[in-house]
């Protein structure tokens, strides 16, 4: 029972760690995908449609990880509970 709770709270803070190194890594990673998308469509290598596919699904991509990370913050509020 010990040990099943103490693997339980290493597993939430690590999860915890993760996901605030990834919050910041993601932030550049969306920043670094909009210029290479606006030199893209300067230098003509990107058509205006396809642009703006590129900018759709990096858009779902952040919904989808901003619901992780709202599941992970849940994840550690039950992890503090116990």
């Amino acid at each position: 029972m010990n040990r099943t709770l103490i693997a339980a709270a290493l597993s939430f803070a690590c999860v915890g760690a993760f996901a605030q190194a990834t919050a910041a890594s993601t932030t550049q990673r969306d920043v670094n995908q909009q210029t290479r998308i606006e030199n893209g469509l300067k230098d003509g290598s990107l058509t205006t449609r396809e642009a703006g596919q590129l900018e759709r699904e990096q858009s779902r991509v952040d919904v989808k990880f901003r619901a992780i990370m709202s599941l992970v913050a849940v994840g550690r509020s039950l992890g503090r509970a116990s």
